[in-house]
């Protein structure tokens, strides 16, 4: 695994730096992928990017090189603020532990 810690600068760049990888995880708009960078990318399988959408992939370009694109993160934005707040509230009220007292008291 390799991590780049900057954006690359252009289009030539990005050729240069990820021409050696079959997959790569993007974050989301940073770097962009239109057809000539997916052409020039003859080894890639597989494109992730962080979040819903990434308007700097063209997705038609990567399906016809056979570039699998796939995304992280959940459909509904709202989700995983509801999923971090229900969470704290399970740290916060010991929930895992109560949730086993209750079941042991049913249990008797």
């Amino acid at each position: 695994m390799e991590v780049f810690h900057g954006p690359l600068p252009d289009a030539d760049a990005v050729v240069s730096q990820l021409a050696g990888f079959d997959v790569v995880v993007a974050m989301r708009e940073r770097t962009p992928f239109p057809a000539d960078v997916l052409r020039r990318l003859t080894r890639f399988k597989l494109l992730v990017t962080t979040g819903p959408v990434n308007a700097a992939i063209d997705l038609s370009a990567a399906d016809a090189q056979g570039i699998v694109v796939c995304r992280t993160g959940y459909p509904d934005a709202a989700a995983t603020s509801e999923l971090t707040w229900a969470l704290i509230l399970a740290a916060l009220r010991n929930l895992p532990a109560e949730t086993r007292h209750v079941r042991e008291a049913v249990g008797r």
